[in-house]
């Protein structure tokens, strides 16, 4: 069972996969061909046991982006990068390296294998239709983008990235994206890549998880510039993550839930009711610089440990008890424009714990 969403190829298909990787490593970093020519022989013998004994024991099938080729075209293993379009009737290349139509229930790669270093190549695609897939995996720099307001359906696979840049609407795109399942999009790019999502998100009832991996080294980051429709639903961060929420923020009911020792910029505007809130645990920053989104959490800031950095002028007025500090590690940051300069922070409801004491702290 794969650690991405449950969804991944058994541990035989794994194998046949990792024998093609390393013959083609091997082509790549000069190996002793025996090296390679022992892994290419394990892969015909694996498609001589897929043609007897058929491929059961799959949580989910890959598909993988190879240049875009339409319906008629011949298409090569390995995938090949490079611009192109998507829609349903694209080829993709399977995990043995068939051709096969582009199928929702399977996961989408583009690219097959992250590259070691930093990459300068840079992809486009641009989707011709409403397409729902069960989960994206980034290995190389690739946008998604569309001239049409077509819609992206993201299944409990979610997003992952292991490039340099990779981008999924945004810079005037209309496409955007709506959640089947409650998912979680994922930031693992070893060069510290930024993973940017620019199209409107649709939560559409289900709860999403911005992270990383718990053995990362690097810490990632991952930028919403669209709008966010959250409602009912939750919007939390993991681990190392670095998020930055620039987009429209819209709440009902909902929850932002900011956790692990990533920090968040809140610069965009959030409009909430009276039953949402905003949940700030582990040892990142929240930074917010449009202040009157402090104000749309109907049922509270509970501001359990880290900071809550304020940049400009702030009055956090309604309702009553709107700021709550519920342990002595959480603290209040306020940054002056200049060195001397006063600045004004009004917390119209503030709750401290018993014993607790208030840090306030300039940071300049």
């Amino acid at each position: 069972m794969s650690a991405n969403g449950g969804c991944g190829p058994s541990k035989e298909q794994e194998g046949s996969r990792a024998g093609v990787l390393l013959t083609h490593r091997a082509l790549r970093q000069g190996l002793p061909a025996t090296l390679g020519a022992a892994a290419q022989i394990c892969r015909i013998l694996w498609f001589a046991a897929v043609l007897i004994f058929g491929t059961h024991g799959t949580a989910c099938a890959q598909q993988y982006w190879s240049g875009g080729t339409l319906s008629g075209g011949t298409l090569s293993y390995p995938p090949i990068d490079g611009n192109g379009v998507w829609n349903l009737n694209t080829d993709f290349l399977d995990i043995y390296g068939v051709t096969s139509k582009f199928s929702g229930a399977d996961r989408v790669f583009f690219g097959e294998s992250p590259l070691p270093g930093i990459s300068q190549d840079r992809y486009i695609i641009t989707l011709e239709d409403n397409l729902e897939v069960l989960g994206l995996v980034f290995n190389r720099n690739y946008s998604l983008t569309s001239t049409s307001a077509y819609v992206l359906t993201l299944g409990a696979s979610g997003l992952e990235f292991y490039a340099d840049e990779a981008s999924v609407g945004g810079s005037g795109s209309l496409l955007s994206v709506k959640l089947a399942s409650s998912q979680t999009w994922r930031n693992q790019s070893a060069t510290a890549g930024i993973f940017t999502i620019g199209a409107a998100v649709d939560f559409n009832g289900n709860n999403l998880t911005l992270g990383d991996s718990d053995f990362d080294s690097l810490v990632s980051s991952i930028v919403l510039s669209g709008s966010l429709t959250i409602g009912n639903a939750v919007l939390s961060t993991a681990n190392k993550t670095n998020s930055v929420l620039s987009g429209s923020i819209s709440l009902s009911t909902g929850t932002i839930s900011l956790n692990g020792s990533g920090s968040t910029l809140l610069s965009g505007l959030v409009t909430g009711g009276p039953l949402a809130t905003l949940e700030k645990q582990g040892s990142g920053a929240l930074t917010v610089t449009n202040v009157a989104s402090l104000n749309a959490f109907g049922a509270g800031i509970m501001l359990k440990e880290g900071s809550l950095v304020l940049v400009t002028d702030t009055s956090v007025d309604a309702p009553a008890a709107n700021v709550n500090f519920t342990s002595a590690s959480a603290t209040l940051a306020v940054t002056r424009a200049a060195t001397g300069q006063n600045r004004t922070v009004t917390l119209g409801g503030l709750n401290l714990e018993t014993s607790q004491d208030l840090t306030v702290s300039p940071s300049n």
